[in-house]
Formats: structure tokens, C-alpha cells, sequence
């Protein structure tokens, strides 16, 4: 019988490492690369989020609950979202963090929320820190960075653990949405419907927005322009 190392095998060398001409690399590259297309549901939700992030300030920002189930790329248009907006290297404004983008810890856990939030402002910290000490560190450094908008994926993770660590988690969520006065935006599968729902506080108090229903897929291969402006 032929082994799997042999039906990939090319002289000795498995199919994925046989090395590329310097000449090709380049373009290899490029096709390897994570890109963006354009189709009818991500505009939707890319709208969704420039409205929220456009909000005027208000003591009671609006939040969003946006829910799909997996690999339906919540994900992916959070990122790029981010990278539209992100100051460039070069700019002024580099360095400050109009959007903030982490995920929820694996299980119900405050220190782990605030851990997240701070790994994504590359801020330094000590894990062993007091909760409230990590609290204060981060509505220091939100509206330092310039912070418009947080987004919580992951938020179905919170089903996990002790309910009384996952009301802490979801009203810390609501806390830094009213004391900094920004819209916060949860991100998750159909559990995260789930999460909020068990919390007598309502979460950050956001509306759930799903996906549209329908044959996504379809649609996108449908709704691609003929120009290469659809690429980015």
C-alpha cells in the first residue's frame, strides 16, 4: 500500500515544500494572501459598523449584537473594517486605535476580558494585576488611543464558566460603552444570542443583527462587480 507521504511525495520532497523560483515568489505571495470581495452581506455589515463608529456621542451609545454561524466571516470584516480605518505608518495619526478588536477568553473570566482588551493595545501589563487596577488601566488608555469603537468576538465563549463571571464580564462590557461613551459591538454565533439573554442587565443593551438568511455564498458570486475595485 502506498503511504500519504508518498502520493505527496515529489523526489523526496513533500508537494508544499518544493521550493519556488525567487522570479514567482513574489506573486505567490500575493495569491496566498488574505483579500477581501465584495458581496451584498458584508457591505451590510460594514455599514452597520461605519454607523455605529459615526454615532455622535450620547450618554447611552447604541451597541450591536451581530451573530452568524461560524466561518460565515464576522470575523474577516471586523479586520477590515479595522484596516480601513487604522492610521497608516507615516501618518500623524499612527498609533492610535480608532477601532479595538479582541476576542472573548476562552471561558467566563473578568481578568481575561481586560487581559484581551489590553493585548490588543499592545499595553503593558502585569496578568497578576488587581482586576480593578487592569479596570482603570483601560479607561485610561481608550480614550488616549482615540477609541471610537470596541468589538468583542467571540462573545458565544461566555457560556462557559460561572454565570455570576459572565454578568461581570457582560456589564464591564456595558460600563466601558457608558463611561467612555462609545458604542460597543459583540460578535459571535447564534450562543451569543444565548449569552445576552441570560443577564438581567441586557448586556451592553443591544439589539441581536444577524446575517440576512439566505444562500450567502450565492449571492456573493452574484453580486461581484466585473471591475477589480472589488479586491481589496
Amino acid at each position: 500500500m502506498v503511504g500519504t507521504a508518498d502520493l505527496f511525495a515529489v523526489q523526496g520532497t513533500l508537494a508544499f515544500d518544493v521550493p519556488v523560483p525567487a522570479e514567482l515568489d513574489e506573486r505567490v505571495r500575493r495569491i496566498r494572501a488574505a483579500r477581501y470581495v465584495d458581496y451584498d452581506t458584508g457591505t451590510a455589515v460594514l455599514r452597520r459598523l461605519a454607523w455605529l463608529y459615526d454615532h455622535p456621542t450620547v450618554p447611552r451609545p447604541p451597541c450591536s449584537l451581530i451573530y452568524a454561524d461560524t466561518n460565515n466571516g464576522k470575523t474577516a470584516l471586523a479586520i477590515k473594517f479595522i484596516r480601513d480605518l487604522s492610521p497608516r505608518e507615516g501618518s500623524p495619526e499612527y498609533g492610535r486605535h480608532p477601532v479595538v478588536y479582541c476576542q472573548a477568553p476562552p471561558f467566563a473570566d473578568l481578568a481575561g476580558f481586560y487581559d484581551s482588551i489590553l493585548r490588543a493595545l499592545k499595553a503593558p501589563y502585569r496578568s497578576s494585576a488587581r482586576v480593578q487596577a487592569k479596570w482603570d488601566q483601560i479607561l485610561h488608555l481608550l480614550p488616549a488611543v482615540g477609541t471610537r469603537l470596541l468589538i468583542l468576538d467571540e462573545v458565544n465563549n461566555l457560556l462557559a464558566g460561572k454565570p455570576d463571571q459572565r454578568l461581570l464580564v457582560l456589564n464591564s462590557l456595558k460600563g466601558i460603552s457608558n463611561e467612555l461613551r462609545i458604542p460597543v459591538v459583540a460578535m459571535g454565533t447564534q450562543d451569543a444570542v444565548r449569552v445576552s439573554r441570560r443577564t438581567s442587565s441586557g448586556a451592553t443593551a443591544s439589539s441581536p443583527w444577524a446575517f440576512p438568511a439566505g444562500p450567502w455564498a450565492r449571492t456573493m458570486l452574484c453580486s461581484w462587480p466585473a471591475s477589480s475595485k472589488a479586491w481589496s
